[in-house]
């Protein structure tokens, strides 16, 4: 089963916070973290903005992907032309895709039914820290 889990930053430190999103929170945004040995912990009013969803995948280093992360990618060799795109959720095909960060097409070389290689795809930094990318 995919794990479903959020990350936002908190209001005040602006510190990441990990853990399910508190829906009744509304408008504001809140996780509830939790740890493996303690189980669920506190309430954290978190921006709303930065309040993106885990896709269940990890990078070419092991970190986990989330909706709103810029990554780079390269094909299957790990080598040849550096497409940096974000990864977003595609309502028309009930997934989270990487798209060019000009906005032109998919980080799976324009076509929809190819997967992202990610193997050769790295989580370089995300819309809400690193705009310029």
């Amino acid at each position: 089963m995919r794990e479903i889990k959020f990350r936002g930053r908190r209001l005040g430190t602006g510190d990441w916070v990990y853990g399910d999103l508190q829906s009744q929170a509304i408008p504001l945004a809140a996780i509830l973290t939790y740890d493996q040995c303690e189980g669920y912990g506190d309430i954290i009013p978190v921006t709303p903005r930065t309040v993106w969803q885990y896709t269940g995948l990890e990078d070419v280093d092991g970190v986990p992907i989330y909706e709103g992360d810029i990554v780079e990618s390269r094909d299957e060799k790990g080598e040849g032309k550096r497409i940096i795109g974000e990864i977003v959720w595609c309502e028309s095909v009930a997934a989270f895709i990487g798209v060019h960060a000009e906005g032109q097409g998919w980080l799976n070389e324009g076509d929809p039914t190819k997967p992202t290689r990610l193997s050769y795809t790295r989580v370089i930094g995300n819309k809400y820290q690193n705009p310029e990318l």
